[in-house]
């Protein structure tokens, strides 16, 4: 019995000592938070989620499969200001540039235009404009026709 304590004492000493030395890795909220973790979003098919606090982002990747141009919208939750970039890779991989639309403030809606060739992708950061604009349970409306 009192080497059966001494285990059980010393296992647990072990995982508090584990649980107080390790780093969690962030995410804020485990929906597309990195751009290889990008979620999907296809063309006239609206999004929607939340930004969750003042670190979190949320990437969606768009494969163009039309050779036809797009319109990106982001339109923010009431009172808060969402703004989003847009990373243009052309089909041979190359990473042609990065946009950022006009800013048109909170609760409006920012657009971008943008020409795409067959086989083109883009990636779209969406993020708050400042540290104070989140809402966990207002979602914003991502869009691309």
């Amino acid at each position: 019995m009192k080497l059966s304590f001494k285990r059980i004492l010393s296992s647990c000493m072990v995982l508090a000592a584990l649980a107080m030395g390790t780093q969690s890795a962030f995410a804020s909220d485990g929906y597309g938070d990195t751009q290889d973790k990008a979620v999907l979003i296809k063309i006239h098919n609206p999004l929607s989620h939340t930004i969750s606090d003042s670190n979190d982002v949320d990437w969606y990747k768009y494969d163009n499969r039309t050779g036809q141009g797009i319109v990106v919208q982001l339109e923010s939750p009431q009172n808060q200001n969402y703004d989003f970039d847009l990373i243009y890779i052309s089909a041979n991989g190359k990473v042609n540039q990065t946009y950022n639309p006009n800013d048109f403030g909170p609760g409006a809606t920012d657009v971008l235009g943008f020409q795409l060739g067959l086989g083109d992708q883009v990636y779209i950061k969406v993020y708050g404009h400042s540290a104070t604009d989140f809402d966990k349970k207002n979602p914003y409306k991502l869009t691309i026709n």
